[in-house]
């Protein structure tokens, strides 16, 4: 979890009640506090309203550090899809990354996102307010109730990512339409499968 400033994971989280704010009602021995590198001051500004975890070393992504340089463990999400034309650079439809084992010196991507090569430049509409895991196959969904268009619900092509430097290019594929709504959140199912189908032609 995130509040744009400092993210906060917790151990055997599988093994907790569930609770309506987990913050400071765990003890420090089974939470750790990491700094967000980029949050919600920075320049550019980064502010997820839902992200994921997983271990981005498993996609031979050239010139990202493998587990012994950054560790594993690493959060990903779609951010601030509402900067979009923000002067320059613009802030809007991006994939940020950044390792969370504080075992480890820190790193971070900011990534655009590209369908069919060429880079988003409609607004997807705020953030990405509800994103889902499922396996390896991650989705971003943006539903801002003040966009007026349908932003939809996009998958991250993991292995499509291309890095200069700690920026870099993602690709993504709609795969589905979206409501607008001004509350909403994502629901994991980490180990089931893939509710979205991809049709080739």
């Amino acid at each position: 979890m995130t509040n744009q400033d400092t993210i906060t994971t917790v151990a055997d989280v599988d093994k907790l009640q569930c609770l309506g704010s987990p913050g400071p009602v765990f003890p420090n021995t089974i939470r750790t506090v990491i700094t967000q590198t980029l949050n919600k001051n920075s320049n550019p500004p980064i502010e997820f309203a839902d992200l994921m975890v997983l271990d981005m070393t498993q996609f031979g992504i050239a010139g990202f550090p493998d587990a012994a340089t950054a560790g594993k463990s690493w959060v990903i999400g779609c951010v601030n899809g509402a900067n979009l034309g923000t002067p320059p650079p613009p802030f809007g439809n991006r994939v940020y990354i950044q390792n969370i084992d504080p075992a480890f010196p820190s790193f971070h991507y900011i990534l655009t996102m590209q369908e069919n090569g060429a880079d988003i430049t409609t607004n997807l509409g705020g953030l990405a307010g509800a994103q889902w895991q499922f396996q390896n196959s991650l989705y971003c969904a943006y539903n801002n109730d003040n966009n007026p268009t349908n932003g939809g619900v996009w998958e991250l092509d993991l292995t499509s990512i291309s890095l200069t430097g700690t920026s870099g290019d993602i690709q993504v594929v709609r795969v589905s339409d979206s409501e607008q709504t001004n509350s909403n959140d994502g629901l994991n199912c980490i180990k089931g499968d893939n509710p979205f189908t991809t049709t080739t032609t």
